[in-house]
């Protein structure tokens, strides 16, 4: 029961993970439209925030890999949080 429960945490991460690579190409569309200045800061820095949360997501999906045979329920939460945060963010 607990290795599916792994791959359905790992399911859901990867779903989270799409929705935080959809914006990457509009974002970096802006970004080469805009002039130099802080608006175009601030969204690469917008850009670098998102990749540092794919790069989390990935680290978190690995750590479940590795302790998958010793997960419990609870270890479902994490992955719930970070998915439904992520879809409350794109959706409104």
């Amino acid at each position: 029961m607990y290795s599916f429960l792994c791959l359905f945490e790992l399911l859901i991460l990867g779903v989270g993970v799409v929705f935080l690579v959809l914006p990457l190409t509009p974002i970096t569309q802006l970004i080469l439209e805009f002039p130099d200045g802080k608006l175009k800061a601030k969204w690469k820095i917008l850009r670098l925030l998102i990749f540092l949360f794919i790069v989390g997501y990935f680290l978190f999906a690995g750590t479940l890999w590795m302790f998958r045979d010793s997960l419990g329920m609870l270890s479902l939460i994490p992955s719930l949080l970070l998915f439904f945060r992520r879809n409350f963010c794109f959706f409104s």
